[in-house]
């Protein structure tokens, strides 16, 4: 048991180490460390030697100081890929959950290539004539959902996405490029982004961004309501409180913190 607890302290210790570089991974020495942590230098000495023999660590040969190796790189690019890869079934239940709440169609709109997607769709139990399905590209300039990701974005990627004819879909589809990046600034000090009877005259759709750890707008949580609603400007401020509740719950669950 003392053997077992000895060793559970000297991993403790090692996560420590490596959690003293964070975020800016600058070379430390050993007394410092030592000092953080307030323990003895040989010990500090014993578990950097390890961490540094199983690549956490590596030793700059002119400072003798430590800093993250090839291990810990190769850990978060692990991570991050495979959050990339999994970010539908991350957002699966948080998505569930909002159409739960408002009992309104909900939809997960991923940006793949400077396009939206609409990834996910969580039905609600009204009746929803949705245009767009599953897996198709939305457009960008009408979206909810890519409107609140551009917005967050910088004016010159913002105009590559806009690139190209704008197609009207209703009378008041905006289609002029300039009042468009004037909007996102408006939707980027809102935190939320409006499609209002532009896609389809009887809804309003609201979006929300969700951010990665790198904090980019990668996705968006987009929920709609109809626009002769009789409960229409209580209703849009809940929708728009959840909405970005749940795009900020997604977020953390992508390691994002503002």
């Amino acid at each position: 048991m003392q053997k077992k607890t000895k060793t559970h302290h000297s991993v403790s210790k090692a996560l420590e180490i490596l959690k003293l570089f964070i975020p800016n991974n600058q070379e430390k020495p050993t007394t410092l460390i030592a000092k953080r942590l307030d323990l003895n230098t040989s010990t500090v000495s014993r578990l950097l030697g390890v961490l540094a023999t199983h690549g956490f660590l590596t030793q700059n040969p002119d400072t003798k100081r430590y800093s993250l190796g090839k291990i810990a790189l190769d850990l978060g690019k692990s991570l991050q890929q495979s959050m990339s890869e999994q970010i539908v079934l991350i957002a699966k239940p948080f998505i569930d959950q909002l159409r739960n709440t408002l009992e309104l169609d909900v939809g997960f709109e991923l940006m793949v290539h400077r396009e939206t997607i609409l990834v996910y769709r969580a039905l609600g139990p009204q009746d929803f004539k949705a245009k767009y399905t599953i897996g198709q590209r939305l457009p960008v300039h009408i979206s909810a959902g890519a409107r609140a990701i551009m917005a967050y974005l910088s004016k010159e990627s913002a105009e590559a996405m806009l690139k190209g004819p704008l197609i009207k879909m209703t009378p008041h589809t905006i289609v002029d490029k300039e009042v468009l990046l004037e909007k996102l600034s408006e939707f980027r000090r809102e935190g939320v982004a409006f499609d209002m009877g532009e896609l389809d005259e009887d809804y309003l759709q609201i979006g929300a961004p969700v951010f990665n750890y790198g904090k980019e707008p990668i996705a968006a949580v987009v929920a709609g309501i109809r626009t002769n609603n009789a409960n229409g400007a209580d209703l849009k401020e809940k929708v728009i409180n959840q909405v970005k509740e749940t795009a900020h719950k997604i977020s953390s669950a992508m390691f994002y913190r503002e």
